[in-house]
């Protein structure tokens, strides 16, 4: 059988572990391994541009399927990219109670702090990587389970060995289960880059992750 939507997806799982008393416990085991594909993989449909605003003095609560920050711009004149800091530090840049145009941000309790505080209403131009849609009896399909189905097969093999400590299992998809993160990575990169030249770079680039 083919794997096109979730359930046939529960389907191929049951096949493929030779497991018939499982059945309950297949929705579980694919949760598990959607989790790990979610905070692993980034991908060009997993972004989100969002127009919004803040207020002035104020904070900008995150979306509620927010998964990591590409960038954050103020739509000023000119416009300001903001840089993403660790919060002690941008606690200490408060400390001065310096207003203006936002030029530094960090993230605590999905919030974003910035600094200097806002003066004014600002317009924003925010790119998120949002959650991977997670698979149900209502959302029956997603771009991973489209493009790459084996990864959410070989991820709940996984699970399903670690539930009923198979090791033989867990060792025979564990490899396959990361091999098809890294082919989605691939597939991403050759997306991004395919047809632009490799240029070599002096600067280098620190990314904080939430």
């Amino acid at each position: 059988m083919a794997i096109v939507d979730y359930s046939s997806l529960q389907s191929e799982i049951a096949d493929w572990s030779h497991r018939s008393d499982l059945a309950t416990k297949i929705p579980t085991f694919i949760q598990l391994a959607e989790a790990k594909l979610s905070t692993q993989i980034r991908d060009r449909k997993l972004e989100v541009t969002l127009n919004d605003s803040i207020a002035a003095g104020g904070t900008y609560t995150l979306p509620a399927d927010y998964d990591g920050i590409k960038s954050l711009t103020i739509l000023s004149n000119p416009v300001v990219v903001c840089e993403l800091i660790p919060d002690h530090i941008l606690e200490a840049y408060n400390q001065n109670n310096t207003s203006g145009v936002p030029r530094f941000y960090s993230i605590t309790n999905n919030t974003f702090n910035f600094n200097p505080y806002p003066d004014n209403i600002y317009q924003i131009k925010f790119v998120y990587y949002q959650m991977l849609p997670s698979l149900s009896s209502v959302n029956t399909t997603n771009w991973v389970l489209t493009r790459f189905p084996y990864a959410y097969l070989y991820g709940s093999l996984v699970e399903l060995g670690i539930y009923t400590q198979d090791e033989s299992l867990i060792a025979t998809y564990q490899s396959k289960f990361e091999a098809s993160i890294e082919d989605i990575f691939k597939k991403f990169n050759d997306q991004s880059f395919s047809g632009s030249p490799l240029r070599s770079r002096s600067d280098y680039v620190v990314d904080y992750y939430v």
